[in-house]
């Protein structure tokens, strides 16, 4: 029982982070305070989205699996494996689905993000 609130914690942090990251990433490139229009542009599948992908990939590198073994070496290169393969997830939806550019840098800020704060959330965890 402990083991799960553990794994619920984790990934609920990292789902947080994610959509932080996706804020931080919209300040930068408007170079302004979010608003909550600003988030509605962007869209609320597109942020769905990334959280969904960040958070799966980083399941699949088994991030949260036996979380209290882990270096800080090890969380980082788990990390940097599930971030390069969601950059190229997202290469191939941007392409896909045509982003505009304003988008796509976004994105880019927001995995740059999320990098950071996964790694912060889980080193302090």
């Amino acid at each position: 029982m402990e083991q799960n609130k553990r794994l619920i914690l984790l990934i609920v942090g990292d789902a947080v982070a994610s959509f932080l990251a996706i804020l931080v990433a919209i300040s930068f490139e408007l170079r302004k305070s979010v608003s909550l229009e600003d988030v509605y542009q962007l869209g609320a599948v597109k942020i769905s989205v990334f959280i969904g992908v960040v958070v799966f990939l980083s399941f699949l590198v088994e991030i949260y699996k036996n979380h209290h073994e882990l270096i800080a070496w090890d969380i980082a290169v788990k990390i940097g494996a599930s971030l390069g393969v969601s950059c190229f997830i997202f290469y191939f939806l941007s392409y896909s689905f045509k982003l505009n550019e304003n988008d796509t840098r976004i994105l880019v800020l927001s995995i740059m993000n999320f990098a950071i704060l996964q790694f912060m959330c889980h080193i302090s965890y």
